[in-house]
C-alpha cells in the first residue's frame, strides 16, 4: 500500500507541474476525456433504446445520438469547447455574484459585517466573471492553475503518507473491537 501511495503521489505530482507549465493542455485534456465519456454514455442510450421496449424508446435513442453528435462536436474542436465552458462558468459565477451582492444589500437579519463580506465577496465575484468572459484565456489558465494546486497538494499529502507509513486518519485505537483482550 505505501508503494501505490508513493507512486500515485509522485504522479499527482508530476502531473501538477505538467499542468502549471502547460495550463491549456489541462483543460484541453479534460474536455477531451469528458467527450469520450459522454460518447461511451451516448451509445450506451442508443443500444438500451434499441434493446427494450417501453415508450420512450425512441426519445432515449434520439437522446443518445444527439449526445454522441455533442460529445463528437467537442472532440472534434476541443478549443471551443473549452471556451464554451469556460464562458457559461464565468456567465454562472457572474450571476452568484450578484446574487450575493442582492443578498448582502438587502439580507437585514445578518449583521452588518456579515453584510459587508457578503457583498464584497460577490463584488469579486462579478470582477472574476467579466475577466473570465472577457478573456476565456485567463479564465483557462486561472482554472488550470488551481485544478494544478490541487493535485499537487493531493500528490504531497499521498507521497508523505506512503513515505512515513502512517495509514491516514484511522489508527487502532479508532477501530471498535481493538481495545479486546
Amino acid at each position: 500500500m505505501r508503494a501505490i501511495q508513493i507512486g500515485f503521489g509522485a504522479l499527482a505530482i508530476v502531473l501538477s507541474i505538467i499542468a502549471l507549465v502547460l495550463p491549456g493542455l489541462t483543460i484541453l485534456s479534460l474536455v477531451i476525456l469528458i467527450a469520450i465519456t459522454l460518447v461511451v454514455t451516448g451509445i450506451e442510450k442508443i443500444i438500451t433504446g434499441l434493446v427494450t421496449h417501453h415508450k420512450s424508446r425512441f426519445l432515449t435513442v434520439g437522446l443518445g445520438i444527439v449526445t454522441v453528435i455533442l460529445a463528437g462536436l467537442a472532440m472534434s474542436f476541443p478549443v471551443t469547447a473549452a471556451i464554451a465552458v469556460i464562458w457559461i462558468l464565468g456567465f454562472s459565477l457572474m450571476v452568484d455574484g450578484f446574487s450575493r451582492i442582492t443578498d448582502g444589500l438587502t439580507n437585514k437579519s445578518n449583521k452588518k459585517s456579515i453584510r459587508g463580506f457578503t457583498v464584497a465577496v460577490g463584488v469579486l465575484a462579478v470582477m472574476f466573471a467579466f475577466t473570465i468572459m472577457a478573456s476565456p484565456t485567463f479564465g483557462t489558465i486561472f482554472a488550470s492553475i488551481m485544478i494544478s494546486i490541487a493535485l499537487l497538494i493531493t500528490g504531497i499529502e499521498m507521497l508523505t503518507t506512503g513515505i512515513s507509513g502512517h495509514k491516514g486518519s484511522i489508527n487502532k485505537s479508532s477501530v471498535v473491537g481493538s481495545d479486546m483482550r
